[in-house]
């Protein structure tokens, strides 16, 4: 098996996803696609928090 840890910056943040698959290919793109739904998810909170506050 192969384990696969990525670190993703968008501006000031810094998310890591981690994947473990057989094939190195698609436990790379399952780590990306992790830290990429991070970065959207934590985006999307912010966004909520600063217009509850208005």
């Amino acid at each position: 098996m192969i384990d696969v840890v990525v670190k993703l910056k968008n501006g000031e943040n810094i998310v890591s996803a981690r994947s473990t698959q057989p094939d190195i290919i698609m436990a790379s793109v399952e780590a990306v696609l992790g830290g990429v739904n991070k970065i959207v998810s934590d985006k999307k909170i912010r966004e909520s928090e600063e217009f509850d506050r208005k």
